[in-house]
């Protein structure tokens, strides 16, 4: 028993050192940030990250907040005339590179043979007539139907592409300023990756508020149905909150964020991190129930000896198991592994030295007498379980085994899903928002296909074009915009519809180049600048998927890959929907190596 007698020597430093540090370490956890970017999960050095930085670097920031507005008729004039309002303040804010609405997008078209560009919406109906004069020509616009205008009319959106510069609070803050000066009847919805970010910030937030109160309570419940002493139910607790705060703690001295995965650390660590206190205070009343005789002193002893080796063991494969994420893929997987291992090996200290410390002021409070009744049919069931394991062994292994490779077969059905909108209720604002979005303006998700070359040449315009209509036909794919689209609607404005090149792309790359002047005389060429660059050299496929589950992306990138191989011309395939299935990719062959490295770090600690 002398293992234990430099715990009663130097208790008192124990108590100070354990508070102290974890007083220190858990302060840095009130300058943790939260990073909801979903990109920030893999490492920078991943080819899809590269390439849609690239895609960024050439075309600007793409990420929009979409506004979806929804009534009976979007083409009523109180509808129409709030969000001409909105849509103006929009564009006078400084937070946005470009607004997309039906009073800034395009309708190209011929007047006496010239070529005519007027938004979408020129002026707003005052009869029923009217209104429908305006239909029309929205549904023939390829620029408006079914890009911020659903096919139905029941719904219309407003995108804003936000500046690099702005954070997305910011930029949410001002659009709902703006909508509660404008107000109205129709219902609002809200998309895009700045406003799910948003919520996976405040839904972070939210979900340790509520959950760890929860977790604590139904702790404390058990420790007092277990233990029925006030240092049974207490100290367990200490335990856990002084290793959650250890260890979140830490995670902002490193300098690292909170993410949407680091949400399971406080939780696992509320499983995890009391089962070493309890095996102690467990083995401390039995000692002290058993031996009435026992001082105090003798009690702490005889439990540290015998719970020591035990304790030890069980935490060591534990932060194997932990530690084994560092082979992951994912960032937040391999930080929550470190952090993790790290907290364990704090619980460990604590629920061996300091807890046994703690004890060691006042007097033993459970005796034989008490040790007869507590939990006796939990104890009277373990024990028959026991038994039978230890007399019937083959009994035992012939159910378990079966049993367990029948449920092993599972595995084989398991789907990933890289999806973060799935990450929220099916009745949340934001997956029925992702709904609409998805439904009724393309899809949330963007796949990029750059093509390099010379981009006025009809034969590169034509190729565009092709991919175009094989990309449309694939499954999941909302709907697809290019330069390609845009000189079709050109050629709208020089020719009425019977001619022979009425949305069409001209033969020559003179004609091409006299498309784009004319445009440039009758609108900003700028309104395209997400499409192509300045010089014409580099042209981007808008890809919008309808369908976020991973299985449909990967097909989707697959049917690309295999439709563009041989053609020079295309260089880059990227944007978000590149890099969610490079994450699901990555979780999976990540979670293949973490289970193979935690096997064999298990086999050889045992």
């Amino acid at each position: 028993m002398k293992e234990g007698n430099f715990i009663l020597k130097y208790r008192w430093s124990i108590i100070i050192f354990s508070v102290l540090l974890t007083v220190i370490v858990g302060y840095q956890a009130l300058k943790l940030k939260i990073d909801p970017n979903i990109e920030a999960m893999i490492p920078e050095d991943m080819q899809s990250r590269i390439d849609t930085k690239v895609i960024q670097d050439i075309f600007g920031n793409s990420e929009m907040i979409v506004i979806v507005f929804e009534t009976d008729d979007i083409l009523k004039d109180s509808t129409l005339e709030r969000i001409e309002k909105i849509s103006k303040k929009l564009n006078r804010s400084k937070n946005y590179e470009q607004i997309l609405s039906l009073f800034d997008v395009k309708n190209i078209h011929s007047e006496e043979g010239m070529m005519v560009i007027d938004p979408a919406v020129l002026q707003i109906p005052e009869t029923d007539e009217e209104r429908e004069i305006l239909k029309n020509q929205i549904t023939e616009n390829a620029l408006a139907y079914k890009v911020v205008v659903s096919d139905d009319f029941r719904y219309t959106a407003i995108f804003a592409t936000v500046k690099d510069t702005v954070t997305d609070e910011n930029a949410i803050t001002e659009i709902e300023n703006i909508l509660a000066e404008n107000p109205g009847n129709e219902e609002v919805h809200f998309g895009g990756q700045p406003y799910l970010r948003e919520n996976i910030s405040s839904n972070v937030r939210e979900e340790l508020i509520y959950l760890l109160p929860i977790a604590i309570g139904l702790m404390l419940m058990l420790f007092w149905f277990s233990f029925r002493e006030f240092k049974g139910m207490i100290l367990p607790l200490t335990v856990v909150v002084m290793s959650i705060l250890f260890s979140v703690g830490l995670m902002s001295l490193i300098g690292w964020q909170f993410t949407i995965i680091s949400l399971l650390l406080p939780i696992f660590l509320i499983a995890v991190t009391c089962d070493y206190s309890i095996h102690y205070i467990t083995r401390y009343q039995e000692i002290g129930a058993e031996n009435p005789d026992f001082t105090k002193n003798e009690i702490i002893k005889t439990a540290f000896s015998r719970i020591r080796i035990p304790v030890f063991l069980t935490g060591i494969t534990t932060i194997a198991g932990l530690l084994s994420l560092g082979t992951h893929m994912i960032i937040p997987a391999k930080q929550l592994g470190l952090l993790g291992a790290i907290a364990i090996c704090f619980a460990l200290f604590l629920s061996l030295i300091f807890v046994p410390a703690i004890y060691s002021f006042g007097k033993p409070t459970l005796h034989a007498k008490q040790k007869e009744v507590k939990n006796a049919q939990l104890e009277k069931i373990l024990r028959n379980i026991a038994t039978i394991i230890v007399t019937k062994p083959k009994k035992v292994i012939s159910i378990v085994v079966p049993l367990s490779l029948l449920i092993g077969t599972g595995i084989f059905f398991i789907e990933i899903d890289g999806n973060v909108v799935n990450f929220f209720k099916k009745d949340s604002d934001i997956r029925i928002s992702n709904s609409i979005i998805d439904e009724n303006f393309g899809g949330s998700q963007t796949i990029s296909v750059l093509v390099e070359g010379d981009i006025k040449d009809p034969v590169i315009l034509k190729k565009i074009e092709t991919y175009e209509t094989e990309f449309n036909n694939m499954k999941g794919v909302g709907n697809v915009v290019s330069l390609a689209t845009i000189i079709k609607e050109m050629s709208k404005g020089l020719y009425v519809e019977g001619e022979e090149m009425y949305n069409k792309i001209p033969d020559t790359k003179e004609a091409v180049s006299q498309y784009i002047e004319l445009y440039s005389m009758g609108a900003d060429p700028q309104d395209f600048e997400k499409l192509v660059n300045f010089d014409y050299t580099k042209a981007r496929i808008l890809i919008r998927v309808n369908d976020g589950n991973s299985s449909t992306i990967l097909k989707i990138l697959d049917d690309i890959k295999v439709l563009t191989l041989d053609d020079k011309n295309v260089t880059i395939i990227a944007g978000d929907g590149v890099v969610e299935a490079d994450i699901v990719h990555n979780l999976i062959r990540g979670q293949i190596y973490s289970l193979l490295t935690a096997l064999i770090l298990v086999i050889i600690i045992m």
